[in-house]
Parts: structure tokens; C-alpha cells; sequence
């Protein structure tokens, strides 16, 4: 019987946390018709031990060996290995509740007109005080202005811009590769979803938001690891608004200009209420830190919160800025 659903991963060197992935798609699985598919980017015989084992005690998972190549190029060569009629992108580091296939399935049967669908990322509850900072400030809208969206739960079910979705727990119709011809570009070094769900926006398709579908998520649990991914996501972003203007979002300027602010004050700093903007940041950050503390009651937590604000839209800023003046991706 062909399959309803196929879910993707894509690994690189992350045993342990592709080992709970799979896990977890196992017991949230159901009674759906599903098959699994796990790309090993960058296969080599130091894999091997953990393919056989993944295949002898999940008989419907797949193993895809793959050379080492961009993440967006890697899911590109696995969906075409996949037969369901829906595919489901989740990240390695993620976990599904239970119900989550059948879930997913409904909605695509409820809603013919979507093309794609996912709903938020949060952070696991076992998670340590530095990955719990990063959770809330995905959260915040100090620190991630609208996209919190994408982590927070709630009981929302809507159509939204694509902006609003990402690869860690996304959906998507078989007919958007096979009838419309549409795939990941593959020189994108993060945000090829957003790239991918604008030109499935321009095809006539609705994009559907649902706070069920959400996938716990384990975030970076180094400041240096946080760093990178802030600037890698900020450089996806730059990419794709040079090559696709019609992907651009005012809150992706915020930091940008902030980060030319703090440039400005070493020129600056004695010019009458310059410092007046560092004041209100440095406030707002506070502000979380307390709400963080007081209101979850996680005061090892909140100590980070500043320090990742800061940190992360500087990354993110720099990350931009190298991304819009690289090459154009290709559409």
C-alpha cells in the first residue's frame, strides 16, 4: 500500500539525536499508512553500524546514503525517493508527540486548497537552563519580533505568509515537486523553506498555520553554536531577498540598523541622546530577564537571556548583510 505520509530527516553526525527522532516518529506514527526517510548527508562507514540498526528495528525506515551536500540539495534528493502524498520535513534534533501523523493527515484531508502546512518548534521540558533561554527568547518579541510565531504554542489555525513557517516541522503536498516542479534551491544556506513556500504562494496555494502540529525541539545549548545559527539563518534570509524581493520583511532591517547603531557609538557617543536607544534595549532585555525569572520561576535560565539577545541579533545582523551581498541563489 502506498504510503499517506512521508517524513524526512536529514542528518549530519548527530547520532544520538537522530536515534530519539526516529524513536519518537515510531510511537507518534499511529495507524497511518507512513513511511520514514532519514539522509545520511555525508555517509561514510563510520554509519554503517547505526543504518543497519536503524533498519533492522524500524523495518518501514529507510536510510538514504547521500555525499556531503547543502541540506536544501540533500532533501531535494530524498523527496524523490519518497512515494507518499504528503511529505513532512522535520530536523534531526526534533521529536513528535504522540497523534501527530494522524493529525497532519486530517488537516490536508480538511483543507484541499493547502499546499503546505506546519505549526511551532518549543523547547523540550527536560531542557537545560541555557536551552531553556533560547526557547523564551524565540519566544519574545524582544527577542524575536514576529517570528515568535514559529515557537510559540497556542490554539491558532490560519492561513499565513510563509515567513511564518520553518523546515524543522513543515508539510507539503507531493504535487507541489511532481505538478508544479517546484524544490529547494539548493545554494540557500538556511530559509530555503520561506524561498519554497513564497513560489508555492505564487502557484495559488494556501499555506496553513496550526499550533496541533507542533514538534518539540531541542535548541543550541553553546553560545558559539546559538551564534552560528543565528548568523547561518540571517544569511539564508539576505540570499533569498536579493534573489526573491518579494520575500522581503521589514523586522529582517531591525537588527541590521541596530547593529549599525552600535557601530555609530564609538563616533558618536557624545552626541546628545544617542545613548537613548542602548538605553531602551538594554532595559527591554531586563525586562525578559525578570519576566523569564519571575513568571516560569527559572532564574538560571533568565541569567542568559540578555547576553543571547545581544549575541544573537549581532549574528544574525552580520549574517545578513553576507548573505545579501553573496551571489544570487538560484531560483
Amino acid at each position: 500500500m502506498r504510503a499517506q505520509l512521508s517524513f524526512v530527516v536529514i542528518t549530519y553526525r548527530r547520532p544520538e539525536l537522530l536515534m530519539r527522532c526516529l524513536e519518537s516518529l515510531d510511537r507518534a506514527r499511529g495507524t497511518e499508512a507512513v513511511e520514514v526517510w532519514a539522509g545520511f548527508n555525508g555517509f561514510d562507514a563510520s554509519h554503517a553500524p547505526l543504518k543497519a540498526w536503524i533498519e533492522e528495528r524500524y523495518p518501514y525506515m529507510r536510510v538514504l546514503e547521500l555525499e556531503r551536500v547543502s541540506r536544501p540539495a540533500a532533501r531535494n534528493r530524498v523527496v524523490k525517493e519518497t512515494c507518499g502524498r504528503i511529505i513532512c520535513f522535520l530536523d534531526d534534533d526534533t521529536e513528535i508527540p504522540e497523534g501527530f501523523a494522524e493529525r497532519l493527515v486530517r488537516k490536508f484531508e480538511r483543507y484541499p486548497r493547502v499546499l503546505a502546512m506546519g505549526g511551532p518548534n518549543i523547547g523540550p521540558a527536560d531542557a537545560a537552563p541555557f536551552e531553556r533561554a533560547v526557547d523564551f527568547l524565540l519566544r519574545s518579541p524582544w527577542g524575536a519580533g514576529p517570528t515568535r510565531i514559529r515557537h510559540r504554542p497556542g490554539e491558532t489555525e490560519q492561513t499565513l505568509p510563509g515567513w511564518c513557517f520553518t523546515l524543522s516541522n513543515l508539510a507539503v503536498r507531493r504535487e507541489v515537486f511532481e505538478r508544479h516542479g517546484l524544490f529547494f534551491s539548493e545554494d540557500c544556506a538556511s530559509a530555503e523553506e520561506n524561498l519554497l513556500l513564497f513560489r508555492i504562494e505564487g502557484v495559488g496555494g494556501a499555506l496553513l498555520y496550526a499550533s496541533d502540529l507542533y514538534v518539540f525541539h531541542r535548541r543550541r545549548g553553546r553560545l558559539g553554536a546559538f551564534c552560528l545559527q543565528a548568523f547561518t539563518s540571517g544569511r539564508g534570509r539576505g540570499q533569498i531577498t536579493r534573489s526573491a524581493p518579494g520575500t522581503f520583511q521589514y523586522f529582517v532591517l531591525i537588527p541590521v540598523a541596530w547593529s549599525f547603531y552600535l557601530a555609530g557609538l564609538f563616533w558618536l557617543w557624545r552626541t546628545p541622546h544617542i545613548l537613548v536607544p542602548l538605553l531602551v534595549y538594554t532595559v527591554c532585555g531586563g525586562v525578559e530577564c525578570v519576566r523569564l525569572a519571575y513568571a516560569r520561576k527559572d532564574p538560571r535560565a533568565a541569567l542568559w537571556v540578555p547576553l543571547l539577545g545581544f549575541s544573537g541579533h549581532v549574528a544574525y545582523a552580520a549574517g545578513v548583510a553576507a548573505g545579501f551581498f553573496q551571489s544570487r541563489v538560484r531560483l
